[in-house]
């Protein structure tokens, strides 16, 4: 047994945006949630292959580049599969530039049509803080929090 094992499952940190505007950070922070877009892709549970996620992408967004669909692919996957409950997420915040949101994931990806469009790919988050300063975080962890991913 190694001394890593002492203290327990490594999880990864994942940074999910809440909108290009900040606009889904509000309901993220009050109902617990990380919230993606592409909504004019429904469910993509039923994608099982990032090729199928590509192929959806594709016949969605016909106008997009490859390059652009290949980065879709990549952070959907994330999203989806990739982010496992107990791994922590930050969410940088445009309600309040300079902070972010630290939370835990709690649940498995879900498509709630329910929603209204734009807030339907959801992963159930815990926040543990809302409102951290950026600057707490070493350089290169800020370089990470302002890439223009939505999902990495």
């Amino acid at each position: 047994m190694s001394d890593d094992s002492k203290h327990g499952p490594e999880h990864a940190a994942w940074l999910v945006r809440g909108g290009e505007r900040g606009e889904r950070e509000e309901m993220a922070l009050e109902d617990g949630l990380a919230i993606l877009g592409w909504e004019e892709l429904g469910d993509i549970s039923r994608l099982a292959s990032r090729e199928s996620i590509r192929q959806a992408l594709r016949a969605t967004y016909p106008e997009v580049s490859d390059k652009v669909i290949g980065n879709w692919t990549g952070q959907l996957l994330r999203f989806k599969d990739q982010i496992k409950v107990g791994d922590l997420i930050v969410m940088p915040l445009h309600v309040k530039p300079g902070r972010v949101a630290v939370g835990r994931i709690s649940g498995p990806y879900e498509y709630r049509a329910v929603e209204p469009q734009g807030f339907r790919q959801v992963r159930k988050v815990t926040w543990l803080q809302t409102d951290l300063p950026r600057d707490i975080f070493r350089p290169d962890l800020r370089a990470s929090i302002t890439s223009l991913l939505t999902v990495c």
